[in-house]
Parts: C-alpha cells; sequence; structure tokens
C-alpha cells in the first residue's frame, strides 16, 4: 500500500503538479482504496474455503497494481485548465487511478486476519501481531520505494515488482499461481529498464518508460528527472542553434534551459532577471564570492563563469543525480570551474565554519511552482544565510507566485525584512494573472534597481533586451498585507497553503 502512495505520489506531480492539492488527492484516494478494501475483505473472510478467497484476492490485486502502469492517464485527463474546481477534478482522476489497486490491496488483511483466528483466548495477540506486521509492511514499503526502488529501477519497474510479488502470494496457501499472467509481468517490467534498443522500442510502446532518442530519463531518490529538446516556440521555425538547446524538467516542472554551445544564453526569464541584477549590484573592484541554493540546470552559474571569471562561486545541490544529468546530457564539464556540494542547502550553511570566507551574493533557487523547501524559507534560515555573507552582501531568491495571489511571496518579503534591512522585488511584468517568476533582492545597503533591462532569451544570440519590472515599495506592501504580515518560521511556514491559489490559476497541461 505505502509502494503504491509513493508511487502514485511521484507520477501524479509529473502530471498535474506537486503541491499541496495533488498529494491530498493521492492520500485521500489510497484511503478510500484502504477503507473500502477492507470492508469488501471482511465480507470475503466470512465465506468459505479462505485459501481459495485470497488467492483470487491476490490475483485481482497483482492486476489492478498493474494496470496503474496506465490509470495515471485518467487523471491527466481529468485535470487540464484552471479554476476553482481543479482540486475536485485533481482527487477525482486521482481516485479513478489509483483507488481501484488500493481497494484490491485492503482487501488481503482481513482474509489473513480471518484466517490466522481460532477462536481462543490468544487472538488479542494474534491480531497485534497482524497488525504490527501491517505497519513493519508499511515502513518498509516507503522506505525501499523512495529511496531504492524508484532510482534503481523507476516507477514502471516498481509496480510490476509488486505486481509479480502479489500474483505470487497465492503460493503461500497451497494454491495455484497464474504464471502465464507473472510472465507477462515480468515481460512488461524488462521492456521498462532493459538498456536495448528491442526493450527500449517495446517499452516506449507500452508507454512504460519514456527515454527516447535524445530523451535523458532518470528516477532518483528526490525527482523524476528528464532532459529533452524542448519544440520551438509556436509561429518560429526550428533553427540550427535552437536544436542545441536542452531543458530540464524535475517531477515535470521545467527547471531551466542551456544552450551546449553558448554557456552564456540564457534561456529562462528569471535567469535574465540574475544577470542583470548581477552585472548592478556585484562588486567590480575586487574578486567576489557566491552562493547558489540548488543547481538544477547550472544555467547561471556558467555563464557567471563565462562572464565573471574573478567569481569564486559555490552550489549546494541536494540531488547528485540532478548534477550527473547536467554532465551527461547538459553540456556541464567534468570541471565546470565552481564547486558543488551534494547536501540539503540548510544543513550546507549551517555547518560552514565560523571563519568561512563570506559570500558576497547568495542565490536562492530551490522553489518550484506549486510547492518549496519550507525549511529554505524560515527567519531562521535567513539568518544562517546572512551570518555567512559580507557586510553589505545580497540575497536575491527566484520565487514562483501569481499576481492575483502574491500570498507566498508576500510572506517571503515580511521574513526576509526581518533579517535584512532593504527588500526589493522585481519582475518580468506587472499585472499578470497567471503563475509569474519574481525576483526578491534583499541586503543592509540600499539598491539601485531602477532602470534594468534583462537579455532577450534568443537562441540566436539576439543582443535585443526586455524591460525589468522593478516594483515600487507600496506594491510590495500590498503582497505583505495580503497575508497579514506573516512571518515564516521553522516551527509554522505553511509554503503549500500560500501557494495553493497559484495551482487553481494554472494547470500544468
Amino acid at each position: 500500500m505505502l509502494l503504491l502512495e509513493v508511487v502514485a505520489g511521484r507520477t501524479a506531480g509529473r502530471l498535474v503538479g506537486n503541491g499541496l492539492y495533488t498529494w491530498t488527492a493521492i492520500i485521500g484516494a489510497i484511503l478510500l482504496g484502504l477503507a473500502v478494501g477492507n470492508a469488501i475483505g471482511g465480507r470475503l473472510a466470512d465465506g468459505p474455503d479462505l485459501r481459495r478467497t485470497f488467492a483470487r484476492a491476490a490475483l485481482a490485486a497483482s492486476v489492478l497494481v498493474m494496470l496503474a502502469l496506465w490509470t495515471p492517464l485518467v487523471l491527466l485527463n481529468a485535470s487540464p485548465g484552471s479554476g476553482s474546481a481543479l482540486p475536485l477534478r485533481i482527487a477525482l482522476g486521482a481516485i479513478a487511478a489509483f483507488t481501484p489497486a488500493a481497494v484490491a490491496l485492503g482487501t488481503l488483511p482481513p482474509l489473513l486476519a480471518r484466517a490466522a483466528l481460532s477462536g481462543g483466548p490468544g487472538d488479542g495477540r494474534v491480531i497485534g501481531r497482524i497488525w504490527a506486521a501491517t505497519t513493519l509492511g508499511a515502513v518498509v514499503g516507503s522506505l525501499a520505494t523512495g529511496p531504492l526502488l524508484l532510482p534503481g529501477i523507476g516507477s514502471s519497474a516498481t509496480l510490476c515488482a509488486a505486481a509479480a510479488g502479489l500474483g505470487l502470494l497465492p503460493l503461500a496457501v497451497g494454491r495455484r499461481v497464474e504464471w502465464p499472467w507473472l510472465a507477462g509481468v515480468v515481460a512488461v517490467a524488462l521492456c521498462a529498464i532493459l538498456p536495448f534498443d528491442a526493450a527500449r522500442s517495446a517499452g516506449l510502446k507500452l508507454a512504460v518508460r519514456e527515454d527516447a532518442p535524445g530523451v535523458y530519463v532518470r528516477e532518483t531518490r528526490y525527482f523524476h528527472l528528464r532532459v529533452d529538446a524542448p519544440p520551438p516556440p509556436p509561429g518560429i521555425p526550428a533553427s540550427p542553434s535552437a536544436s542545441r538547446v536542452r531543458r530540464l524538467a524535475l517531477d515535470g516542472f521545467v527547471h531551466g534551459f542551456v544552450h551546449l554551445d553558448d554557456p552564456t544564453w540564457l534561456g529562462y526569464g528569471y535567469e535574465g532577471l540574475y544577470a542583470c541584477v548581477t552585472d548592478r549590484i556585484a562588486p567590480n573592484d575586487r574578486p567576489w564570492r557566491a552562493l547558489f541554493i540548488g543547481g538544477g540546470a547550472y544555467t547561471f552559474p556558467r555563464r557567471l563563469r563565462v562572464t565573471h571569471p574573478e567569481a569564486a562561486l559555490d552550489v549546494a545541490e541536494i540531488d547528485p543525480a540532478v548534477t550527473r544529468a547536467g554532465h551527461e546530457a547538459l553540456g556541464l564539464p567534468d570541471d565546470p570551474g565552481f564547486r558543488i556540494f551534494h547536501e540539503d542547502a540548510r544543513t550546507f550553511v549551517r555547518d560552514l565554519p565560523a571563519d568561512a570566507p563570506p559570500y558576497d551574493l547568495v542565490y536562492g533557487d530551490a522553489y518550484t511552482d506549486y510547492a518549496a523547501p519550507f525549511h529554505l524559507t524560515t527567519v531562521e534560515y535567513a539568518r544562517a544565510v546572512k551570518a555567512h555573507m559580507a557586510p553589505g552582501g545580497v540575497y536575491l531568491c527566484n520565487l514562483i507566485d501569481a499576481w492575483p495571489s502574491g500570498r507566498f511571496v508576500g510572506a517571503f518579503a515580511a521574513t526576509a525584512r526581518e533579517v535584512f534591512a532593504h527588500v526589493v522585488l522585481v519582475g518580468l511584468e506587472r499585472g499578470g494573472t497567471d503563475q509569474d517568476t519574481f525576483l526578491l533582492v534583499a541586503s543592509d545597503r540600499a539598491l539601485d534597481l531602477e532602470g534594468l533591462v534583462r537579455p532577450d532569451p534568443s537562441v540566436e544570440g539576439s543582443t535585443k533586451t526586455l524591460p525589468v519590472i522593478r516594483f515600487t515599495d507600496a506594491e510590495l506592501e500590498s503582497l505583505v498585507r495580503r497575508v497579514d504580515g506573516l512571518v515564516l518560521r521553522d516551527d509554522y511556514a505553511p509554503v503549500e497553503s500560500l501557494l495553493a491559489p497559484v495551482f487553481r490559476l494554472r494547470s500544468r497541461r
């Protein structure tokens, strides 16, 4: 059950967005299936021939868990568009996609419990052992799936392994196993994981793998990772230069673009904000140091390595697989010219020696579309970062929100004001109604960010520039008032709730 829930959550996050509504829908769908399955299993347990009933229930669970390879398409088709009904559509899609398998799994414990009871005085201990075993199984399932099975064999093969295990359960009660069914499960699993062309071709046709030619796909301990060549924008024909662009998506959300031949090219608007603000505020009379919270596609560190060779750069990226994808698919050199630390940014900052060289600039770039690591948003974390910044250092945070809501940006700004004397907000446009990117800039020195322009993200190397919106202090204050000046703290940082309105404003499709 926990294996199914972890895979379902990873799959749903990739398809419809990894946020509060998605995880709520998945947990609700699995628990609903468990409740219904327990009720059905209880009725079946009162029937004759428990061994035959259990064997049939195990086979049904095997079949429905296997079908969960393809039923997420129902979830995807249930959640196009946006609006207030989007969370409900996602919940219904999750129920249709994953509840049948959960129902089948839920029928098994009552059958086992009924078979184990003798009607004697020791039945209480028997029930306790059964419930302890199921809880231990849940612990094993959850700890094995995310850290081991998903990065080891991927989501499809993980579900196949579960289906195969369920298909073998009749052996435990002396019943016949459906070997042709198990052979089919094993065949699909091999198509999902084997590196040979025939297996890859069959797996692509069966929709149990994504690694078509030119597509780099990995399941990691943290993300579903995909690197591919993006299609040209509508109305713009493909060009040889554009064919050298790659994009990185983590759990379905595009985190960055790189040009394999031009490390100075910036394909994402927020990186253009980084560029113009950095050029305005970075020290120009001495070498300087910068820390990146999150590596992603490593687009901007690579650019700084070329445009500011005097700068010493450190990157804290939690997932080694992201860096490996950079080397293998995104053109990141083996020696990129900056240091990479595979560690959570919070612990990285915490464990820096007190006498470590301070950072002049810190880039916060670990926030995604519908969710954010709350421990990197709090006032305690901001103070820890500031403790390792040079006097007058600047903290730049890339934030995703939507102006009609603005609750996450408002709370982040209120939090930054607790630590820094000056907080400025810049962005790509004013008055947008959809999800957008904002750059919050915080420092103890006043910063002149008026009149900035950012490079036009053109593959052809255009010298055109686009204006940067510098939001007024009154506009920023209006966002802070929307959350009543909420300061995010380690004991209360409801970032998923703050971003929930953004989820309703924009669909991933």
